[in-house]
C-alpha cells in the first residue's frame, strides 16, 4: 500500500507563497475563499506543482504556481486563503517518485473533495491501487484521509452477492 503524507500550512497570504522558491517549496495548493453557493471560506480550488519536464531542475515549485493561477485569484470577491500542502515520510524519494505523489495526492484530494472551481479529476482519480493520502497539520477543512480502498469494495448498487451481515 501507497501512503502519502501532506503536511499542510497556512492560511498564506499570495504575496507569501510567491516568494516559495525553495527547494522543498514542492505540493499542494488549497484555495479557500467566498463562493455563492457555499458560502464563505469554502474548499473552491485543489492544484499541485508540476514536473513539466524530465529535467529535475526544471520543477516547478509554490511561486511558479501562484503566479500561473494568479488571474484566476484576481476574479475572486474576496481575499482568498491559501494551504500549502509539502509532501514528506521517513524514506528519501527521487524527484520522480516526488512528483508522482503530489500528482497522486492531488487527484485523490480534488476526487474526494470536489471543490467548485476544479474541472479536473473529479470524475475519477485515476490513481493506481492502493493508495492512501493523510493529510496532517493545519488542513483546515480537508480530511484527514482520502484513499482508493473503496474501489477494493465488493458492493455495488447491482451486486447480488454483497449482503449486509446477518442476512
Amino acid at each position: 500500500m501507497r501512503i502519502i503524507e501532506v503536511l499542510w500550512s497556512g492560511p498564506c497570504t499570495e504575496e507569501q507563497v510567491a516568494a516559495m522558491n525553495g527547494a522543498s517549496d514542492r505540493g499542494l495548493i488549497a484555495i479557500y475563499g467566498s463562493h455563492p453557493v457555499f458560502g464563505s471560506d469554502a474548499l473552491l480550488f485543489v492544484d499541485g506543482t508540476e514536473n513539466p519536464s524530465d529535467d529535475e531542475d526544471d520543477v516547478e515549485r509554490f511561486a511558479d504556481r501562484i503566479r500561473r493561477i494568479r488571474p484566476w485569484l484576481d476574479l475572486l470577491p474576496s481575499e482568498p486563503s491559501i494551504y500549502l500542502g509539502r509532501l514528506g515520510g521517513t524514506d528519501p524519494v527521487t524527484g520522480e517518485q516526488w512528483s508522482s505523489a503530489i500528482s497522486a495526492a492531488m487527484r485523490l484530494t480534488t476526487f474526494f473533495h470536489a471543490p467548485p472551481w476544479n474541472a479536473r479529476h473529479v470524475d475519477h482519480h485515476r490513481v493506481v491501487h492502493p493508495t492512501v493520502v493523510v493529510h496532517l497539520g493545519r488542513r483546515h477543512r480537508l480530511a484527514l484521509e482520502v484513499s482508493t480502498l473503496w474501489d477494493q469494495s465488493a458492493w455495488t448498487p447491482d451486486s447480488e452477492e454483497w449482503k449486509p451481515f446477518g442476512s
